[in-house]
């Protein structure tokens, strides 16, 4: 049963496994730049995981804008 507040309908879409998998891989290389040697390792962390947080965010407003414009 679909509930009002739920536009998708409850489903698990593709584009949505993408953007999981994406970021859980982001996480990943931010661990590993946090343990990697040298200076500021927690800076690079940083730095890695929010590039991929800015990835994410600038292809869900493209999607957004994508399905504002398609006709209903």
């Amino acid at each position: 049963m679909k509930s009002a507040g739920d536009p998708l309908g409850g489903k698990f879409t593709i584009t949505q496994g993408i953007m999981v998998a994406l970021l859980v891989w982001g996480g990943y290389l931010a661990i590993g730049a946090v343990r990697a040697p040298g200076n500021h390792a927690t800076w690079r962390g940083l730095i890695v995981f929010g590039c991929t947080i800015a990835f994410l965010g600038l292809w869900m407003a493209a999607l957004a804008m994508r399905r504002r414009n398609l006709p209903r």
